[in-house]
């Protein structure tokens, strides 16, 4: 067996046609590649330099406040460090979602901000959502490592073996081979194996190039997530491969067998996800983000428009927010008595839409998850985008941790803010700090074990209908 994987080895790597598919298919990897590490990189600079511009604001507002305390500087109406109102109402928190150790292999949906959130005490849910439709953002495409070794990467599989054994039978040389003593089945495999091996080799170690580009953390923490998807990678090219034996066990010519992975291809990597994606749409129809818009506004101008009562209600609810005296000017009537009320009700009555909205999209992830058990181009595509890091499930995660510690900040500063309690250094010094603990990549890994066994069985399947048909085959 060595020797004859030696002598298919040597066969396979003097077909010049054979390196050029394998050269193209390096350099498109590598193009994208190159672009998610140039992306990831860029995100990583774009969320350091928002945390850093919010913690120095904050801390030259604590140092104004020294100054103020020192004597060095002048009391002023609208830049008093001491004012709650004036300190808590322009402070703006920033956190990150920090990108996953395999987020260079895809782009994931397009979306703005760089994963960031950035809130005050005011409602997360008053300002617009980022906007999807940014030309900007459109220009990319899908040309990522996802795309290519989920659409194209089958198509590469099908010109290196497509013609693994019919072309031998189109020559009339199966029986020469089948003569020497060695199976058809065992040669094919050996074929297939080689062009296995060669097409692991160069997509593995392309995106694994990537991968170790743009990771900045422990070389272990990848590893979960990098090895699980190489798994997946060798079960997908393995797939097409067996499919390729299956068909090549059947066809009398090569065009034949040509032809009909190509009609595989087209069902399994076109038709398939499509009619997937219709399915659960009329299903359950995905959330839209302008049915959010319009009920949010809908809501705060009901509730501006009730200003008054809104607020009355408010302090009766809460009387340790009553200031405790009146209001200097128009600005603190407004931002402290009737605005900031207004923040907390809209939270209060949206917060359960949004994560209904949230729950409805993990919700067609997972069947989106199950639909690609009969897809293995599908389950690539999940599979890469959710270890990239761009599973509702992890933005879920992500979005429940930023209300969280919106609602710790608000409750520190809370009463002082409404009650125009002055600050204090202790208050600067004490104010919460954000500390994400992202989710484990076992999560990851469970959630890829619907598509990668839909994808291993169909491999199973397709090598067991060869080897049986090879097995009772005449020459």
């Amino acid at each position: 067996m060595t020797r004859l994987l030696a002598q298919e080895w040597r066969l396979f790597s003097a077909n010049r046609a054979n390196l050029l598919v394998l050269g193209v298919l390096g350099l498109l990897l590598g193009f994208t590649v190159v672009n998610g590490v140039v992306r990831v990189t860029e995100t990583r600079a774009a969320q350091r330099e928002a945390i850093a511009a919010t913690t120095d604001s904050w801390l030259q507002a604590r140092a104004r406040y020294v100054e103020l305390e020192q004597g060095t500087r002048e009391r002023q109406t609208f830049d008093d460090p001491s004012r709650a109102d004036l300190v808590v109402m322009h402070a703006r928190i920033t956190i990150a979602m920090p990108p996953t150790p395999l987020a260079s292999l895809s782009v994931g949906p397009a979306r703005e901000g760089n994963d960031l959130i950035t809130f005050g005490v005011g409602s997360r849910h008053s300002a617009s959502p980022p906007s999807r439709e940014n030309p900007a953002i459109r220009l990319d495409g899908p040309l990522d490592a996802a795309f290519v070794v989920a659409w194209l990467l089958p198509l590469v599989l099908i010109v290196l073996a497509y013609d693994s054994l019919s072309r031998d039978r189109e020559q009339q040389i199966t029986p020469v081979l089948a003569s020497q003593g060695t199976s058809l089945g065992t040669i094919m495999f050996a074929r297939l194996a080689v062009c296995f091996l060669a097409v692991l080799g160069v997509v593995g170690t392309i995106a694994t190039a990537g991968v170790l580009a743009s990771w900045e953390g422990p070389f272990l923490q990848l590893l979960p997530d990098l090895l699980s998807w190489l798994l997946a990678l060798a079960a997908a090219i393995a797939f097409w491969l067996a499919l390729a034996g299956l068909i090549n066990a059947h066809a009398r010519n090569s065009a034949t067998a040509g032809v009909t992975l190509l009609a595989t291809w087209i069902l399994s990597a076109v038709l398939l996800p499509v009619v997937s994606s219709q399915v659960l749409s009329q299903d359950g129809p995905a959330p839209q983000r302008l049915d959010s818009v319009i009920g949010r506004r809908a809501l705060d101008s009901d509730l501006t428009e009730r200003a008054t009562e809104v607020t009355e209600a408010y302090y009766a609810e809460n009387p340790l927010r009553r200031p405790r005296r009146g209001a200097f000017n128009e600005y603190e009537r407004y931002f402290v008595e009737s605005y900031y009320s207004r923040q907390i009700i809209i939270d209060r009555m949206f917060t359960p839409a949004a994560r209904r909205i949230e729950e409805r999209r993990v919700e067609q992830a997972q069947r989106l998850r199950i639909a690609a058990m009969f897809s293995p181009a599908l389950a690539m595509k999940v599979l890469t985008d959710d270890f990239a890091g761009y599973a509702p499930e992890r933005r879920q995660r992500f979005e429940g941790a930023a209300d969280r510690f919106q609602t710790e900040w608000r409750n520190f500063f809370d009463v002082k803010f409404a009650a125009r309690i002055p600050l204090t250094l202790w208050d600067y010094d004490a104010a919460p700090r954000f500390a994400y603990e992202d989710e484990p990549p076992r999560d990851r890994v469970s959630r890829a074990a619907w598509p990668l066994l839909g994808t291993v069985l169909a491999t199973l399947l397709a090598a067991f209908a060869a080897y049986v048909r090879l097995r009772r085959a005449r020459p």
